[in-house]
C-alpha cells in the first residue's frame, strides 16, 4: 500500500513540475493565477485523465500507434492535456501545437524522473 502511494506522489510531483515548466516555457499554456494551486489541480486532473480515459483512447488508436511506431502516443498525451484544460477552469491551452509541445515536455520529464528515481520506484 505504501509503495503505491509513493508512486502516485512521485507521478503527481513530476506532472506538477512538467506543467509548471510548460507554463513558463511554452507560449499558449497558461494558468489563471501565478499561485501553485491551479497547477496542482491540473496535475491531479491530468493524472486522472491518464488513468481512466487514456487507456480507452489508446485501445481505439492501436492502428495509429502501430503505423506511427508509437509516436501517436504524443498526440494522445496532447489530447489528454486539452481535455484537462477543458475540465480544469484555471488551466488554458490555446491551440493544439502548444499541447503537443507540452506533451513532449511531460514525456521527457517523466523519462528523466524515471531514470533519476529508478531505485526508489523499484523498492
Amino acid at each position: 500500500m505504501l509503495r503505491w502511494l509513493r508512486q502516485i506522489g512521485i507521478h503527481f510531483l513530476v506532472n506538477f513540475t512538467a506543467l509548471f515548466a510548460a507554463q513558463k516555457w511554452i507560449a499558449g499554456i497558461s494558468f489563471a493565477s501565478e499561485d501553485w494551486m491551479p497547477i496542482a489541480i491540473a496535475a491531479v486532473g491530468f493524472g486522472l485523465a491518464n488513468t481512466f480515459i487514456r487507456p480507452l483512447l489508446a485501445f481505439f488508436s492501436v492502428p495509429f500507434l502501430v503505423l506511427s511506431l508509437g509516436l501517436f502516443g504524443f498526440v494522445l498525451n496532447a489530447v489528454m492535456l486539452k481535455l484537462t484544460a477543458f475540465l480544469v477552469l484555471d488551466f488554458a491551452i490555446v491551440g493544439f501545437l502548444p499541447a503537443l509541445k507540452a506533451s513532449l515536455l511531460i514525456t521527457f520529464t517523466h523519462l528523466f524522473a524515471g531514470w533519476l528515481l529508478r531505485e526508489t520506484l523499484r523498492s
